[in-house]
């Protein structure tokens, strides 16, 4: 019986009862109760590659860490307090050091230009990344889409200029067949020379 003890429970009796009885949603007008599920996608992306990355590299000297390490870009002068705190999406491990940062993109990159619609403060967000994790492998990664009219993977390859040298990949994994994506993953951490 629901009554205002158990309020919090309505809603989801009532998607049960759609559910049971085979009612969904008609887009027309008329009267009806409706749900939605909104997910966030970037997150999501993130997550997806960061475990199935974590799967395919099980059998190799590789480990993968989400969300961390944590680490800062700044130390505040005379103090040494912390500020700025980072959190790579994936970070690939070779024993204990970072040898790589990936930074997954949930956007659509553009079929042409020399830059394909990368945004040049993700650029800076990975290079801040090589610095602080003192890495020498960055990655964006984005889902692939028929409009590149290219294969998945390595689309672009750059080395950072400067005193130390960083190479940055943008790649893009395909997500229309789930099949197979751990070895295509794989594929493409080999291409840029960490399995060896």
């Amino acid at each position: 019986m629901l009554d205002r003890t158990n309020t919090a429970y309505h809603d989801l009796l009532q998607l049960a009862t759609a559910f049971l009885r085979g009612r969904f949603q008609l887009v027309g007008g008329g009267e009806g109760l409706g749900f939605s599920l909104l997910f966030e996608m970037n997150t999501l992306f993130e997550e997806f590659i960061g475990r199935t990355l974590r799967n395919a590299l099980g059998d190799s000297c590789l480990s993968v860490t989400l969300q961390g390490p944590k680490s800062y870009a700044l130390l505040e002068m005379g103090t040494n307090e912390p500020r700025f705190m980072t959190k790579p999406d994936i970070v690939i491990h070779c024993g204990n050091a970072p040898a790589m940062v990936i930074d997954t993109k949930w956007k659509r990159l553009a079929k042409e230009s020399s830059r394909r619609g990368v945004s040049p403060s993700d650029v800076y967000q990975t290079m801040a990344y090589a610095q602080i994790y003192r890495v020498k492998h960055l990655m964006l990664l984005y889902p692939h889409h028929t409009e590149l009219e290219t294969d998945e993977g390595l689309i672009s390859d750059y080395r950072t200029t400067g005193a130390e040298e960083v190479r940055l990949s943008i790649a893009t994994i395909s997500l229309a067949d789930l099949d197979g994506i751990s070895s295509r993953i794989r594929s493409l951490i080999a291409g840029v020379g960490l399995i060896p």
